[in-house]
């Protein structure tokens, strides 16, 4: 891995916006700063089993997804966002969904009943 100037003439290191990198080498010189690869950017995840788990068990419920979303701790855009990136998810609420719909149980029959 070759070595890469910083713009350090002894002084201060130059800003980077000063030594007109372009963004391929910013990358290739964060890789060599880091070996063990670039850190992600942003709040971890909340897409584990768990929280997949208990929104699966609020939708088979017969909730809305708003009140499934609630439930799983979790905004509805961040169900939109996993659903983008987990394409497994959408057959999963499909499937709970229908099985709420062959037990008779919707959010219009709860409200009936309570």
């Amino acid at each position: 891995m070759a070595d890469f100037d910083c713009g350090v003439v002894n002084g201060p290191a130059t800003p980077a916006h000063h030594l007109h990198l372009g963004q391929s080498e910013i990358l290739d010189y964060m890789r060599f700063a880091n070996p063990e690869g670039l850190a992600k950017a942003g709040r971890p995840t909340k897409y584990e089993p768990e929280t997949v788990g208990r929104l699966l068990v609020a939708l088979a419920d017969g909730l809305t997804i708003k009140q499934g979303c609630l439930a799983a701790g979790i905004g509805q855009s961040t169900l939109s966002d996993w659903l983008e990136r987990h394409p497994e998810l959408e057959v999963q609420l499909a499937e709970v969904r229908e099985s709420a719909r062959d037990r008779g149980t919707s959010e219009h029959e709860l409200f009936l009943l309570s």
